[in-house]
């Protein structure tokens, strides 16, 4: 199960910078992905599966007041579904995986359907926005965009 480059990549960042060092990275073994697909009874992306491979647990203090680490992942689809209930009319189909909620009043998924669907973001006050990228596009130029965001802070505040 060779991870993809970026996944490597990213890591490598993270510790660079000084924003996680190897040991508060932490990937899911085979088994807790699995847990994650039959909780949901879905197929995730190998993309994904990937990320989580590497990530899926810890990223040091990268993302950690994301929900997006294993098990807090299998709350993300309940969480997202009281949000729209209570805010819109928007229904997640059985195929859309919540992989993120953030601050308990957003949360990113995308469906399992198709390998380059779009990813869709919904805000608490907002409408659902709809990202014409796949969701591993979107997802890489998110953690980019924040990675860059840290590196600006760190220089400003150091």
């Amino acid at each position: 199960m060779k991870e993809n480059n970026w996944v490597d990549n990213l890591a490598a960042r993270l510790v660079e910078t000084g924003i996680a060092t190897m040991e508060t990275i932490n990937g899911c073994s085979e088994e807790e992905l699995l847990n994650i697909e039959k909780f949901y009874s879905l197929k995730l992306p190998e993309a994904y599966k990937d990320y989580m491979r590497k990530f899926g647990k810890a990223s040091g203090d990268f993302l950690r007041e994301c929900g997006i680490y294993y098990p807090s992942v299998l709350r993300n689809r309940r969480r997202a579904t009281t949000l729209l209930n209570n805010n819109t009319d928007y229904k997640l189909k059985r195929s859309d995986f919540v992989f993120i909620t953030r601050y308990g009043c957003q949360f990113y998924f995308f469906s399992v359907l198709l390998a380059r669907t779009p990813i869709h973001r919904s805000f608490a006050t907002q409408k659902t926005v709809t990202y014409q990228c796949s969701w591993l596009i979107r997802l890489k130029q998110q953690l980019q965009w924040r990675l860059t965001n840290i590196l600006s802070w760190k220089k400003i505040h150091s």
